[in-house]
């Protein structure tokens, strides 16, 4: 099983970068997702939330370092990158080439995945973009 859920996890990343957003037919119905501590939100905002993100950043890419396994659980730690083209957290295209680390947990449901929790670090991000305090 676990094997089978390291190929879906992959799968789903790799769609993800694909279609700059989730594939909706690789998971559940009920999916949720969980970023950086904020409430759980449904697909529709998931998909919403991506497509903001892949808007300023069109060429990301999850570059999948390591694969854990475990139960119906599997982590992937990630090492992002992209280059800025669009607005993001106000901050204008700035053509700047980023990278910044990342892990996903996808918990896999009958062969989809039923809910995603994903961390990054903003705030590599946000200096590599210039910026010189958080944003609100």
């Amino acid at each position: 099983m676990s094997e089978e859920n390291k190929a879906i996890a992959i799968r789903t990343i790799e769609a993800l970068d694909r279609n700059s957003g989730p594939v909706m037919d690789l998971y559940a119905r009920d999916a949720q997702t969980f970023m950086q501590g904020d409430p759980p939100f449904d697909m529709a905002t998931y998909k919403r939330f991506s497509g903001e993100f892949f808007g300023a950043f069109p060429d990301l890419v999850h570059n999948v370092d390591e694969v854990t396994a475990e139960g119906d659980r599997v982590v992937l730690q990630i090492t992002v990158t992209g280059t800025h083209k669009g607005t993001f957290e106000g901050i204008a295209a700035t053509g700047t080439s980023i990278r910044y680390p990342s892990m996903v947990t996808y918990r896999i449901r009958d062969g989809k995945i039923a809910s995603t929790r994903a961390v990054f670090d903003t705030l590599v991000l946000l200096r590599q973009l210039g910026a010189e305090r958080l944003p609100q």
